[in-house]
């Protein structure tokens, strides 16, 4: 009887060793399905300077490319990335049936030193008395961009006086002659974290061995960055620039190439009635002349016809070194639609008010005419918008529509967000004090008030509220992290 238990129990202990086995197998038949194929890309340096670029270079064949942090570095459609400022960011490299390849890239100074020859002989500093100060006013004329340090290299030539007497023959007497004893030496100093349109005073002190008489010459001044404006104190001012050719174009960031739409939408939309200023969004940075105008060329849109168009970036510094980028924009026409929304424009907000307190005014207009209905109202936006104008009631794409219409109308960027998790509901995000923001005009049975809300603030209520508001993350720019308003509970507006 004991054989036999002992029997059953080997048995046991074998099917559950296989089941185990099993299991483990299809496991990691899951996890290598789920993991989907590998893409083969490589960069050549994870580490770039300021304005400089490296190349990422992938095998596998229309990828795109995302970047975390634009501010730190740019990303081109072919993979070139361009240094903006110092930090870490990552680059999500994907494409649909592939693991996101991820590379992470450092961003340095750009720390070139060159020297500038002084050719000016007169530029000389008279100091009397052993007991000598050398002192220079310095001043960073740039309009941005810190000049990290100055080392200046003055050549000291002292004279010390030595009589020496000699006699006359025709008189026999004696006379007194000069001799001047010449000593030469080098003297260094510099200035350290020189801002933009500030001025800073270096001096040394030394004994020269009690000079009867001293003469400086400025022989070179080593600098970081930026133009600098010497001012001796005996012989006036010297402007100098760089000793060493500029060949470093200026580097455009902002809402170009793939930065500058939203699925079909681009982001700088453009009326044929109003003027547009594209530096809000576009930038350029010189690594010499700092802030560099950016030109638009919009010759090639038109004004008559509704549409996408591409536009052209040009930044032109003063050695003439050129940068050209592309970017994306929608052209709108002036219809009914359009002379609705100024009328109602007209009677709520101000042109001198900030996008803020506009997009704000907007909200409060909204929420308070207009009813919501269950209504089948999913047609295009501008069909929407114009059934809410005429009933002043509907479904949440009207409410969505509606406020759509009035941001962008005064100028105010803007964008749709589908809720991801089952559930019909759409809302805006809308673009202000540079970062991304979810409004949403749709009122609640949980009622809140949702104007410029972060992505944690509208998670918080989401969550508590049955997940009223579930979106992919991954399929919109970066909302802002820093908090400009409050989800404020038990409103209406």
């Amino acid at each position: 009887m004991n054989s036999i238990k002992k029997r059953l129990q080997n048995v046991s202990l074998i099917i559950l060793l296989c089941m185990v086995c099993l299991f483990g197998f299809l496991v990691s038949r899951t996890d290598v399905r789920a993991a989907g194929k590998k893409i083969q890309a490589s960069i050549s340096a994870n580490r770039v300077k300021i304005g400089k670029t490296v190349q990422i270079t992938s095998k596998t064949q229309k990828v795109s490319y995302r970047c975390d942090d634009t501010s730190i570095v740019s990303v081109s459609p072919d993979g070139r990335v361009t240094g903006k400022k110092k930090g870490t960011a990552t680059i999500s490299i994907r494409k649909k049936g592939y693991e996101t390849k991820k590379i992470t890239i450092t961003v340095a100074a750009n720390g070139r030193y060159p020297t500038i020859p002084v050719t000016l002989d007169e530029t000389q500093i008279q100091v009397n008395g052993g007991k000598s100060k050398i002192e220079a006013v310095v001043k960073n004329n740039a309009s941005s961009g810190t000049i990290r340090k100055i080392v200046y290299e003055y050549q000291a030539v002292t004279y010390h006086e030595a009589q020496k007497e000699t006699e006359t023959s025709s008189q026999s007497a004696v006379s007194v002659d000069t001799d001047w004893e010449k000593q030469t030496q080098t003297i260094k100093f510099s200035i350290l974290d020189l801002k933009p349109g500030k001025s800073k005073k270096a001096e040394v002190n030394g004994d020269f061995g009690d000079a009867d008489r001293m003469e400086l010459t400025l022989k070179s001044v080593k600098l970081y960055s930026g133009k600098a404006l010497l001012t001796y104190a005996e012989s006036g001012k010297v402007s100098m620039d760089w000793g060493v050719k500029d060949k470093t174009a200026p580097v455009i960031t902002g809402w170009i190439g793939k930065e500058s739409y939203h699925s079909k939408d681009a982001y700088m939309v453009l009326y044929p009635d109003q003027e547009y200023d594209f530096s809000r969004y576009v930038k350029a940075v010189d690594d010499r002349d700092g802030s560099v105008k950016v030109e638009a060329d919009t010759s090639r849109l038109n004004w008559k016809k509704k549409g996408t168009y591409t536009i052209v970036f040009t930044a032109t510094d003063k050695a003439g070194n050129q940068t050209k980028e592309k970017a994306k924009v929608q052209v709108r026409t002036v219809g009914k639609l359009e002379k609705q929304a100024d009328t109602i424009l007209s009677g709520i907000i101000r042109d001198s008010w900030t996008d803020q307190k506009k997009a704000e005014a907007i909200y409060r207009y909204v929420r308070k005419n207009y009813t919501y209905t269950n209504s089948n109202d999913y047609a295009d936006w501008e069909k929407s918008a114009a059934n809410g104008l005429r009933s002043r009631k509907g479904n949440y794409y009207v409410f969505y529509s509606v406020s759509r219409l009035l941001l962008t109308r005064c100028g105010i960027p803007n964008m749709e967000v589908k809720h991801s998790g089952g559930l019909g509901h759409v809302w805006n995000y809308v673009y202000i004090k540079n970062g991304w923001y979810h409004f949403d005009t749709t009122p609640r049975q949980i009622q809140a008030v949702f104007c410029l809300v972060t992505d944690t603030q509208l998670t918080i209520y989401s969550n508590v509220a049955g997940k009223s508001h579930v979106w992919n993350k991954g399929l919109l720019p970066k909302c802002a992290s820093k908090e400009i308003s409050k989800v404020v509970w038990g409103r209406l507006y």
